[in-house]
């Protein structure tokens, strides 16, 4: 018969393992489970459709080839009926209906709310939670609405992280128009659940993309347009070649000069009309291209595109964010410290912005410009140094090793990095990316640019997608007409010889 010693002794020792499990659970849990990385990528990273969940779904944006197709075939006839009239709005009452039904299941009602059955597909995720593991989650959102509307999902979806992970707060890691919608969400719930950021290629300042071509500020340039196709057409196959040579070709022999003095007739002469009834029909309907408006630009945008007949609910929509977010957005991000959030910004440089808006020049990562997204980089313009004068008054340790960039006269200097030959969307260095945010999200410390020898301020992305510290390098010679000329015999020779090869089988 067992004694009552031992089976107190039992007793005595289920208890005390009953009342460490707890104890321990919650240790582990403290050590083992990281905080949460939540993504806001920018525009154009869903696709949108149109009669979501009928038997008619389809997509809204990007157009279909039909749909552009159907428009190109147009444009013949336009071109004819034009050569024989040479009535301006005539041309327009063409063209215009073409833009509005490519664009049609894709532009907003007119006081900026979605067309009824137009929207993204996408679902909550699952939480995943995995000892040692940092999670990250990405918010998808209908990125042609009002970010201030946004913000109030991104805050719901905040909380479904934070409940599932059991944290209070998250990381926010922004990207392009991400930086615009993380503005818009502080700006109505402030900072607390907010541990870390960082902003890339963020938008927070707004895009010349966006601030030309709303304030009618469109020019056609031969050297942007020849850069943008080389920029653009990166790929390594013989087509991409092809095009390369014959573009340099054009431009060489003054064929580009032309194709500009055209489209600069075009502009002058259809602009206004195109504007008036296609653009804002369209692209005007929609909330978040204008929160994209330089600070700077705003009002002229408003005095240019706003007309008596434009719906007050959509100008009330477009004030609301410019009085909240674009009036703020210096204050909003010195906030990221005024709250002892650490935060590092990421910054890209040396690609052509579309040729099509008067800023042309300007340095950027192909969308935005490369001052917006360093919060105030002194910026050459593209392909240009600094000139001798500015560098000799300036501090070398803040210019970039190719002399087109003053990076002391950033927001924030020591939190900025700039990566060279790094298009905005590119998933390029992706690895690289990887390693500086885990270094950021790891450390205990002030993360600046001298925080690591394998993260400097400069760095530039090699043609195997490595990125490297930026070292000064022999701007190429320019190529002669001989070179040219052979460049392209020989691109197109490869051609011929494929399509050649193609028929005979």
């Amino acid at each position: 018969m067992t004694s009552k010693k031992t089976i107190r002794f039992f007793a005595v020792v289920l208890t005390l393992i009953m009342a460490a499990v707890p104890l321990l659970s919650c240790v582990a849990s403290a050590e083992t489970y990281l905080t949460p990385v939540i993504h806001v990528p920018g525009i154009y990273t869903t696709d949108i459709y149109a009669d979501l969940g009928t038997e008619n779904e389809r997509l809204a944006f990007p157009p279909s080839q039909e749909a552009i197709n159907e428009c190109v075939n147009e444009l013949p006839k336009a071109a004819l009926k034009f050569a024989q009239s040479a009535d301006w709005k005539g041309l327009s009452n063409i063209v215009s209906p073409m833009i509005c039904k490519l664009f049609e299941d894709f532009a907003c009602n007119a006081d900026g709310s979605p067309k009824e059955g137009t929207g993204i597909k996408w679902t909550y995720p699952s939480i995943v939670k995995r000892s040692g593991v940092r999670s990250a989650y990405t918010f998808y959102y209908d990125w042609r609405l009002d970010l201030m509307e946004i913000a109030e999902d991104l805050n719901d979806f905040v909380t479904y992280i934070c409940n599932g992970m059991g944290c209070d707060k998250v990381i926010f890691d922004v990207h392009s128009m991400g930086g615009s919608l993380l503005s818009a969400y502080i700006s109505l719930y402030g900072y607390g659940k907010i541990e870390k950021v960082v902003l890339n290629s963020a938008a927070i300042f707004g895009t010349s993309v966006a601030g030309d071509p709303f304030t009618k500020k469109i020019k056609f340039s031969p050297v942007a347009i020849a850069r943008f196709v080389d920029d653009t057409v990166s790929g390594k196959d013989d087509q991409s070649a092809l095009v390369k040579a014959t573009v340099e070709l054009c431009s060489k022999a003054g064929i580009l000069d032309y194709v500009g003095n055209v489209g600069d007739v075009l502009i002058e002469n259809l602009m206004d009309y195109v504007y008036e009834d296609a653009l804002m029909e369209t692209f005007g309907t929609m909330p978040s291209l204008w929160a994209l408006i330089p600070g700077s630009q705003y009002e002229e945008a408003m005095n240019i595109m706003i007309t008596d007949e434009t719906s007050p609910v959509l100008v009330d929509r477009i004030n609301n964010f410019k009085s909240h977010v674009t009036d703020h957005a210096e204050e909003i991000v010195r906030g990221f410290d005024a709250n002892s959030i650490p935060f590092i910004v990421v910054s890209r440089y040396n690609f052509q912005i579309p040729p099509v808006i008067e800023k042309w020049e300007n340095n950027s990562d192909g969308v935005i410009d490369t001052m917006y997204t360093s919060f105030g980089a002194t910026c050459a313009p593209l392909g240009e140094e600094l000139s001798e004068e500015y560098l000799a008054n300036v501090d070398a340790g803040y210019i970039s090793p190719d002399k087109s960039i003053d990076a002391s006269t950033c927001m924030f200097p020591d939190r900025t990095w700039f990566v060279k030959d790094l298009q905005h969307s590119s998933e390029a260095g992706n690895r690289f990316f990887a390693r500086l945010y885990d270094a950021f999200y790891n450390s205990e410390d002030r993360f600046t640019v001298d925080s690591s020898a394998e993260f400097p301020r400069y760095l530039v992305i090699t043609e195997t997608g490595e990125v490297v510290a930026e070292t000064a390098a022999e701007k190429p010679a320019a190529t002669t007409w001989l070179q040219t000329i052979l460049k392209f015999l020989k691109a197109a020779y490869v051609m011929l010889v494929k399509w050649f090869e193609g028929f005979l089988k």
